[in-house]
C-alpha cells in the first residue's frame, strides 16, 4: 500500500492536538513527523479531509541537531580513587565570631537628699577571621579603676582591654599589653602597658615592635622588716604618697634575695586598692628581713610613652 505526505503550513506541531477528519468521522491511521509538520497518509484516502492541529510559534527556525558520540572503553577510565586524587580540594575559609556582653546601671538615692549614677559596660569577643587567623578581645568601661584581689597566684583580669590576632607568624596585640624583655643578667624589663604591640617570626628570622604608654609608674620600695610584724606594709609612690593604686600582677617581692610568690596559700597576699603586703606566717619577719618590692603605681597624674 502506497503512503503521500502533506506538508503542514506550520511547524512544530503539538501532536497531541493533531487530529484528522475524513467522511464525517475522526480518522486514526495516519503518521505524524511533528518536528517537520509531515503527515503521512495512506494512499487509500480519496476525496476531501480536514487536518486540525496547533502549533508552537518560533520566529526563527531551528532545525533538530544530534549527533552520535564515541564508545569509551571501561577500561580508559580513571578508578574513584584517581578522580579524587586529580580534584583539588577547595577549602571555605571559616570566619566564626562569638560575642557576649553585659552592661549595668546603678543609681543611688540618699535620704540627705544627695543621689548618684553609675555603671559600667564589658564586651567580649573571639572566634577564627580566616584559615589559621584567630581574635580575641575585650572592652570595658573603665571610669572606676577596678583592681582584683591579691590573694591568689593567678590574677582574674576584670578590668583589661585589649584586642588580640594570632596567627602561626605573626601577633598584633592592642590595648592593656604585656612587655617582657630580658637580654643578659641584668636588663629585666617586665611592665604593663597601654598600646600596640607586634611579633612576627619566620623561619629565617623574628621581629617584635612596641608603641605604648603606661598608666603607671615603675618603682623601687627596699625596707627592713620588724619584729612580729607580718604586715601590712605599704607600697607608696617615689614621693612617700600612699594615695596610689598598684597595678595588679606588675608587683615582684623578694625576701631576703629569694623571691617571693602571691596567694594565701604561698608567701604573701597584696591589696592593690589600697598598696598594701602583707607576708605570710610561713616566714616570720623580723628586724633583720631585707624586704624588696618592685611594682608600678598609678596615682591618676603619671603617664609615659613607650617606644622599641
Amino acid at each position: 500500500m502506497g503512503q503521500s505526505e502533506i506538508q503542514l503550513s506550520h511547524a512544530p506541531v503539538l501532536a497531541s492536538t493533531t487530529q484528522l477528519f475524513y467522511k464525517g468521522q475522526w480518522f486514526t491511521t495516519y503518521t505524524l513527523d511533528p518536528i517537520k509538520g509531515i503527515v503521512v497518509l495512506p494512499d487509500s484516502l480519496e476525496g476531501q479531509f480536514i487536518i486540525y492541529y496547533q502549533y508552537l510559534d518560533i520566529p526563527i527556525s531551528v532545525g533538530p541537531y544530534y549527533t552520535f558520540l564515541p564508545l569509551l572503553s571501561t577500561d580508559s577510565l580513571p578508578d574513584s580513587q584517581s578522580i579524587l586524587k586529580s580534584r583539588k580540594a577547595t577549602k571555605r575559609n571559616p570566619q566564626t565570631l562569638v560575642s557576649s556582653g553585659t552592661i549595668f546601671r546603678n543609681m543611688g538615692i540618699s535620704p540627705l537628699g544627695g543621689n548618684s549614677f553609675s555603671g559600667g559596660l564589658q564586651f567580649q569577643i573571639q572566634g577564627q577571621l580566616g584559615e589559621d587567623m584567630f581574635l580575641n578581645g575585650i572592652l570595658t568601661d573603665r571610669d572606676i579603676p577596678i583592681q582584683p584581689e591579691g590573694n591568689t597566684q593567678s590574677l582574674e583580669e576584670i578590668d583589661k582591654v585589649f584586642i588580640q590576632i594570632t596567627h602561626p607568624k605573626f601577633s598584633i596585640e592592642a590595648g592593656d599589653i604585656d612587655l617582657n624583655y630580658k637580654s643578659g643578667k641584668y636588663l629585666n624589663i617586665n611592665r604593663k602597658l597601654t598600646g600596640l604591640k607586634y611579633n612576627y617570626k619566620s623561619e629565617r628570622w623574628e621581629s617584635k615592635a612596641v608603641l605604648a604608654g603606661s598608666d603607671g609608674e615603675f618603682h623601687i620600695l627596699e625596707m627592713k622588716g620588724e619584729d612580729g610584724r607580718q604586715g601590712p606594709y605599704f607600697l607608696t609612690s617615689k614621693t612617700g604618697n600612699r594615695d596610689v593604686i598598684v597595678l595588679a600582677g606588675t608587683e615582684k617581692v623578694y625576701l631576703d634575695g629569694n623571691l617571693l610568690s602571691r596567694g594565701e596559700n604561698n608567701d604573701y597576699i597584696i591589696d592593690y586598692s589600697r598598696g598594701e603586703l602583707t607576708i605570710n606566717p610561713k616566714h616570720i619577719i623580723h628586724a633583720d628581713s631585707y624586704i624588696y618590692i618592685e611594682y608600678q603605681y598609678s596615682d591618676f597624674n603619671y603617664s609615659r610613652n613607650v617606644l622599641g
